[in-house]
Formats: structure tokens, sequence, C-alpha cells
């Protein structure tokens, strides 16, 4: 059961690498999952990017890792609101001109 809980936690570091940070400690014979969500669409050229965090959260994902029998904690995001020395589609410079990648 334990490779399963490993295996598992490998997965989901890779598909959520950009999104989410997890962290694991054993407790209790149950692994625990704190999620740290970090919005990110730094040269994206598609948008949306940026909600990754807020998505997963509002499909569920964390409950059914709960319903799986892991312990979460859910430590919010990293960033709140936009970065203001971004915008959508690539960087804005100095003059507030949009620079595409």
């Amino acid at each position: 059961m334990e490779l399963f809980h490993q295996g598992i936690i490998r997965l989901l570091c890779m598909a959520t690498y950009v999104s989410f940070t997890f962290t694991t400690v054993i407790k209790e014979d149950r692994a625990c999952i704190g999620v740290l969500g970090a919005r990110f669409n730094k040269g994206q050229r598609k948008e949306g990017v940026e909600d990754g965090p807020s998505v997963i959260r509002e499909t569920g994902f964390m409950q059914q890792l709960t319903n799986a029998g892991f312990i979460v904690k859910d430590y919010g995001d990293l960033f709140s609101g936009e970065d203001s020395d971004y915008g959508y589609n690539g960087y804005t410079g100095p003059n507030g001109e949009q620079k595409l990648f």
C-alpha cells in the first residue's frame, strides 16, 4: 500500500507541476499532502493557465484525495491578484508596451 501512495503522489506531482507543490509526511499510516497553489502564466499564449489552482480546487480534486485515504491540507495560493509586470500573452514593458514572445 505504501508504494501505491508514493506512486499516486509522484503522478500528482508530475500532472500538476506548475500549478501546485505537494509535500508529504507519513503520519498514522496515512500520507499527508500539503497543497500550495502557484498561479503562473508568464509567457503563456493561451488565457486561463493561471486559473489552474482554483479550477483544481473547484472540481473536487482534493476531496477525491481525501476519499482515497490521504490527509489533505490546503495552504492557499502563493500569489493573489494579477502581477502588474506581466500582461496576458507576453510581457508588458516599462512604458506599458506589450511585447509578445
